[in-house]
């Protein structure tokens, strides 16, 4: 793996939060590494700026879903007023294309893709889980599951 590539992985364990020691030793360079391209390419402010990012695209989307479950909200009551007043009503349904949409909105915030990003928060609570068990045997399998998230991002780039 070129150096260009590990500094590429190394940014997106960064952008997550890995701790930059774990960045290291999955990579098998110098922590001095980590700490030199995170300074130096200035993931720290990219990070915190991805961040503020994600939880401002977060809120709009929470907005509109609230907007959207208000509108229909009020369809609904003036729909029961109006059979209320007449029982002969017809009772009005939803249009299919708004629960369509606020079932879109609600899974961009709420579903989770596999992402590489969950892939490897996923293998560090399993070797975490493992060490709390057998240290011994989580020791033996942290070279491995580096090995396999390596390979995981490759695959999952093509």
């Amino acid at each position: 793996m070129s150096n260009r590539d590990k500094k590429e992985i190394g940014k997106e364990l960064f952008m997550i939060k890995i701790p930059a020691n774990e960045i290291a030793r999955i990579l098998d360079v110098s922590a001095t590494t980590v700490s030199n391209w995170t300074t130096a390419e200035g993931w720290h402010e990219e990070r915190a700026g991805a961040i503020s990012r994600k939880r401002n695209r977060m809120d709009l989307m929470g907005d509109l879903i609230d907007y959207q479950l208000e509108a229909m909200h009020q369809r609904v009551k003036a729909n029961r007023q109006a059979i209320t007043d007449d029982p002969e009503a017809a009772l009005v349904l939803i249009d299919k294309g708004e629960v369509d949409a606020l079932a879109k909105m609600f899974a961009t915030i709420k579903g989770k893709e596999l992402s590489w990003a969950n892939i490897v928060g996923i293998v560090r609570e399993l070797v975490e889980f493992i060490n709390a068990k057998s240290p011994d045997l989580a020791k033996a399998i942290v070279p491995y599951s580096d090995d396999y998230l390596v390979t995981k991002r490759e695959v999952m780039q093509q």
